[in-house]
This record gives C-alpha cells, structure tokens and sequence, in this order.
C-alpha cells in the first residue's frame, strides 16, 4: 500500500467514520474539525501533564469563580496572569486557544494583555469531572510556560493575515460595509 493510500484509510477511519455512525451538530466541515480537535487534546494533555504543579505555583490567580447549578448558565471564572501582563496578543491567542481546547465547553473567552487577566465562561461537560477554578489555573500556567518554552507554537503568519483583515475591513465605510454583507449573502458566503 503506498503513502496516499494508507493516508486515505487513514483518514476514512479518523474522520469519515465516525461522521457516518455518529449523528453531529453543524455542517460537514465543524464536524470534522471537532473530530480533529478531540484528536488533538491526547498530545495536548500529555504536554501540560509533563509539567508538575510545583513548577506553576504562584503564577495565575483566581480572582473570581461563580458555578451556576445545572444547564441554565455557564461558570464564570476569572484569573490574573501576573507573568504575562503586557505581552503581546499573539502570545494570549496562542495559549487561549490551547486553553479552549484543554478545558473543553468554553462558550466565551476574553483577556487583557495590558492587564493581564483573563475572563472564561464555560459549561462542564454532562459526564466529566467538574473543573474547578484552581484547575483551570494550573492548566493556564501550563500552557503559558508551554507557549514561553516554544513547545507550543505561536503562528504569527495566522496573526498577521488576521490584522491585515481587520485593518481592510476597517477601512470600509458604513455603506461599503453593508454593500460588501449583502452581496456576500446573495451569494450564500455568510
């Protein structure tokens, strides 16, 4: 069997089947990536668990933690990231999307680099060990040192494509804007 084709068996069995056996939520394409970003937590947890928690103590905070009973609402928690205040938002996309992916039910995320704190909302996954705020903390530490060290990389290129996309869009009118939004519409873009 050649390369191409063991990468298609491959891909049949990660990706393919389980799309066909398990009925999903979104288009084709978010299923997919779901069943990537699952393969992708394994390496991921084996990474942060290499680190101990000794090596982490101290470093991020809890400053705010507010757990809702049931399915009504998502927990709130906020931490201080002492270390990493005023570094630059390249390095926080980095590490909150490892974050996003390691705590896992985060329904909305935000930080301030120039104060270093960092904002999570999240709902527990029916089934799992319920994640306390003093957790999540050592996982942010984790990754902060993971992402310092380089054993997770940092993609500027992605950063960079996404300012200039800000900036162009930015640059629109309000008129442009909209002209721009209802042709992509027309067009079944968005």
């Amino acid at each position: 069997m050649q390369k191409d084709e063991k990468c298609l068996v491959s891909y049949n069995q990660r990706i393919k089947g389980p799309l066909l056996i398990h009925p999903g939520q979104g288009s084709i394409d978010e299923q997919k990536d779901k069943i990537m970003r699952e393969e992708q937590r394994g390496p991921l947890y084996e990474l942060i668990h290499r680190i101990g928690d000794e090596e982490v103590k101290g470093h991020v905070s809890v400053y705010h933690e507010q757990t809702p009973s049931g399915f009504s609402e998502p927990s709130l928690m906020r931490f201080y990231v002492p270390r990493w205040k005023k570094f630059h938002e390249v390095y926080w996309e980095s590490m909150s999307g490892r974050l996003k992916l390691a705590v896992g039910g985060v329904v909305k995320l935000e930080y301030d680099n120039t104060l270093g704190t960092l904002m999570i909302r999240h709902f527990d996954t029916p089934g799992h060990q319920k994640k306390p705020a003093e957790f999540v903390a050592k996982v942010i530490a984790k990754l902060c040192l993971l992402v310092e060290s380089g054993e997770l990389t940092t993609d500027f290129t992605r950063w960079r494509h996404k300012a200039e996309y800000s900036s162009a869009v930015g640059q629109l009118s309000p008129g442009q804007a909209t002209f721009l939004v209802t042709i992509l519409k027309l067009f079944k873009v968005i």
